[in-house]
C-alpha cells in the first residue's frame, strides 16, 4: 500500500497518494493555537474561543539549567525499578514520560519536564496524566495532545507552565515534512517513512513511534552535552507502573523496522555534535555500539540540580 501511495503522489492521484494534510482532520474546530507576534516563541492555546492558556514553544529552550551537566530521560520500562536510589534522578534536569513518575520517590520535589505524546494515554489514563502534571514543573507535548486535554477538561492546564512542539509526522494545519525538506537543514534527516530525526526544536520532532524519541530529539536540540536514558527497555508492552487496562505498545510491532533505526539515526547525529548518549537501563534492546551502557552509580555522579523553580 505504501508503494501504491508513493506512486499515486508521483502521478498526482490523491486516492492513491493520500492527502498531505489529511491528518488535520483530528483537530476539533474549537481548538486553535495562536502565535504571539510581539514575543518570539510565545503564543496561546485557545479552546472554544474563550479559554486561553499561554504556551512557550520548545525553541525557547528548557529554561535555566546546566546544559553541561546533562539531563535524565526517565521512561516507562520495568528495569527502572531495579535502579537503587531513584530519587537521585531529580538531581539533574529530569524529563519524565507518561506514568514513569510513579516509579520514583521524589518527596516534595518535582520533575523538570513531563512529556506525553500518545492520545490514548490522555483518553485512558486521565488520572495518571493529572498526577504527572502535579509532579512536574512544566508540561510539554504537541498540538493534538493539548486538544485532547482541552476537550476533556481545560481546568487541568490552568496555572501551569506549558511547552509546545510540532509533531512532524502530523504537523498542525500543515503538510507532513517531506524528505526533500531535510536537504537544506543539517538538523533534520529523513531516511524513510517513520525513520527520521530532527535536532531543531523550532522545526519540531518526529515520533519514532515512542515518546522517548520525542524527548531525545528535544534534549539534543537544546544542547545538553550528556543525556542519560533510564527505563528504555524496549522489551515489550510491560511498564514500570500498574495499569488497569494496559495500552498496546508499538514496541511489539515496530521495534526492528522503525524504532531502533530511528534511535540509531539520532545517536549518529548526536555523535557528530559531540553529544554523549548513555543507556542507564539495566535491561535494554538499544544497541550498545550506539548507546553505551553506564552503571547507575556512575551516572549519578556530578548531579547537583535541575531547572530553577
Amino acid at each position: 500500500m505504501q508503494k501504491l501511495r508513493q506512486l499515486g503522489r508521483l502521478l498526482g492521484l490523491h486516492f492513491l497518494g493520500g492527502r498531505r494534510t489529511w491528518h488535520n482532520r483530528v483537530f476539533d474546530e474549537r481548538f486553535a493555537c495562536i502565535a504571539d507576534k510581539d514575543r518570539p516563541y510565545h503564543g496561546s492555546l485557545v479552546w472554544d474561543q474563550n479559554i486561553v492558556f499561554p504556551v512557550v514553544h520548545a525553541a525557547a529552550g528548557p529554561g535555566t539549567c546546566n546544559l553541561e551537566e546533562g539531563c535524565n530521560i526517565i521512561a516507562s520500562g520495568p528495569s527502572l525499578l531495579q535502579v537503587p536510589d531513584r530519587e537521585r534522578l531529580l538531581d539533574r534536569f529530569s524529563v519524565v514520560v507518561n506514568g514513569a513518575y510513579a516509579a520514583v520517590e521524589r518527596g516534595a520535589r518535582r520533575f523538570d519536564l513531563y512529556v506525553v505524546t500518545d492520545h490514548r494515554f490522555v483518553r485512558n489514563d486521565w488520572d495518571r496524566l493529572c498526577a504527572g502534571l502535579e509532579a512536574s514543573h512544566m508540561f510539554a507535548t504537541h498540538h493534538h495532545i493539548y486538544m485532547e486535554i482541552l476537550k476533556r477538561d481545560p481546568r487541568v492546564l490552568a496555572d501551569r507552565r506549558l511547552m509546545l512542539f510540532t509533531n512532524l509526522n502530523r504537523p498542525y494545519l500543515g503538510p507532513r515534512l517531506e524528505r526533500e525538506a531535510s536537504y537544506n537543514s543539517p538538523d533534520v534527516r529523513v531516511l524513510r517513512q517513520h525513520v527520521a530525526c530532527c535536532f531543531d526544536p523550532a522545526v519540531g520532532a518526529f515520533t519514532g513511534r515512542t515518546v522517548v524519541f520525542f524527548c531525545l530529539q528535544l534534549t539534543c536540540g537544546w544542547g545538553f552535552r550528556d543525556i542519560y536514558l533510564w527505563g528504555v527497555d524496549m522489551t515489550g508492552g510491560a511498564r514500570n507502573y500498574v495499569e488497569a487496562a494496559p495500552a498496546p505498545s508499538y514496541l511489539l510491532s515496530c521495534l526492528d523496522d522503525e524504532i531502533l533505526p530511528s534511535f540509531c539515526l539520532a545517536a549518529q547525529m548526536a555523535a557528530e555534535r559531540g553529544i554523549r548518549l548513555w543507556n542507564c537501563s539495566p535491561v535494554s534492546r538499544l544497541p550498545v555500539e550506539f548507546f553505551p551502557r553506564l552503571e547507575p552509580d556512575v551516572a549519578f555522579k556530578g548531579s547537583t540540580g535541575g531547572i530553577s523553580p
